[in-house]
C-alpha cells in the first residue's frame, strides 16, 4: 500500500513539475509589482485611493513594497532552482497567509476594497504552493 502511495504521489508530482516553473515565474513577478509603491508611493497609493499623510505610514507603505517585491524575487529565483523552493514556498505562503487573514477578517471595511483582488490572487498562490510543498514532503518525508 505504501509502494502505490508513493508511485501515485510520485506522479502527481511530475505532473506538478510540469507546470510549477511558469507558475513560480508568473506569481513571482506579479507579486513583485508592489516595488511601484516603493519607487512612486505617493502615486501608487493614491491610485490605490489610498492617503497616507505622515512620514511614517508613507515608510511603512513604501517598505512594504519593497519586501513584497524581495518576496516576488525569491519566487522567481526557486522557479529555476529547485533547491531553494521549500523555504521560499514557505516564506511566501506564510506572508500571503497574513496578508489573507487582515483582509477578510475586515472584508466589510471600504478602505480595504482595494485590497480584494490581491487577496484572491494570494489564495491561488497559497493553494497552489501549499500543494506543491504537501506533495514535496510525501515523496521526500521530513526534512
Amino acid at each position: 500500500a505504501y509502494l502505490s502511495n508513493h508511485n501515485k504521489a510520485v506522479q502527481d508530482m511530475a505532473m506538478l513539475d510540469k507546470f510549477i516553473k511558469p507558475i513560480l515565474t508568473i506569481t513571482g513577478i506579479i507579486t513583485m509589482l508592489p516595488v511601484l509603491q516603493f519607487l512612486l508611493p505617493h502615486f501608487m497609493l493614491q491610485q490605490q485611493g489610498l492617503n497616507v499623510a505622515d512620514d511614517t505610514g508613507l515608510l511603512f507603505a513604501q517598505h512594504w513594497g519593497l519586501l513584497v517585491f524581495c518576496i516576488g524575487g525569491l519566487l522567481v529565483y526557486a522557479a529555476r532552482n529547485p533547491a531553494f523552493r521549500t523555504p521560499v514556498l514557505v516564506v511566501a505562503t506564510i506572508e500571503k497567509l497574513g496578508l489573507i487573514y487582515l483582509v477578510v477578517s475586515q472584508w466589510q471595511n471600504p478602505a480595504l476594497q482595494v485590497f480584494h483582488l490581491p487577496v484572491y490572487f494570494d489564495i491561488f498562490c497559497v493553494l497552489f504552493y501549499v500543494i506543491y510543498l504537501m506533495g514535496q514532503h510525501q515523496i521526500n518525508g521530513p526534512e
